[in-house]
């Protein structure tokens, strides 16, 4: 093997199970046999860590949730995630070291060093996941910190879908149409939107 190969596919997803698995199992977490860890499903919330690929040949883990009543457009419809084949984050926080994938670079001693780096905060965000009142406060501070126009989904649609899950319909509706001002969203869709919100359970 060369000193400037580049680890992908297989190879790196048995990388990334044999190296990450073993700190996310005691939390609950299972591989999926991708780039994903994830836990069951509890009050409508799944906890998640995802690699996520970065040019150059490279990425970095992410921790988040997966909530399976928050719908994203897919096309002309709306796509829930509520499988463990679907999941996907929608709200997280990026790990703080990028994993080289260059064997030149030693892929599994960097993919060991961002775990490390991050277990701690990991375990430590999820022990604050009980209930959707607590994301409620962890979106809301995205909303101030982050950039709602560029992070995908917006902490504001969320944050649309957790008021509507609470109760708080008006709420919802008022934070949903704040995010469709700006959106690029068709009519249908946006429609589909507020139908979907207004009926959240």
């Amino acid at each position: 093997m060369d000193d400037y190969d580049l680890i992908q596919g297989d190879q790196l997803k048995a990388l990334l199970n044999e190296v990450v698995t073993p700190y996310l199992s005691p939390l609950g977490l299972k591989w999926r046999g991708d780039n994903y860890w994830i836990s069951e499903m509890n009050n409508s919330i799944r906890k998640v860590v995802a690699y996520n690929y970065s040019k150059g040949g490279g990425g970095v883990l992410s921790y988040g949730v997966c909530l399976d009543f928050i719908p994203l457009p897919s096309g002309s419809k709306l796509r829930y995630f509520r499988t463990e084949k679907s999941v996907r984050e929608h709200i997280w926080i990026v790990g703080k070291d990028r994993i080289s994938q260059w064997t030149k670079d030693n892929v599994k001693k960097s993919i060991t060093k961002a775990i490390t780096k991050d277990i701690q905060n990991i375990e430590s965000w999820f022990n604050k996941i009980h209930s959707l009142e607590e994301l409620r406060q962890i979106v809301y501070i995205q909303i101030k910190r982050e950039d709602i126009y560029v992070r995908y989904p917006s902490p504001l649609y969320v944050q649309a879908f957790i008021e509507a899950k609470l109760g708080n319909i008006d709420k919802g509706l008022e934070l949903l149409e704040k995010y469709l001002s700006w959106s690029h969203e068709n009519e249908n869709i946006k429609e589909l939107l507020r139908s979907k919100l207004v009926t959240t359970k």
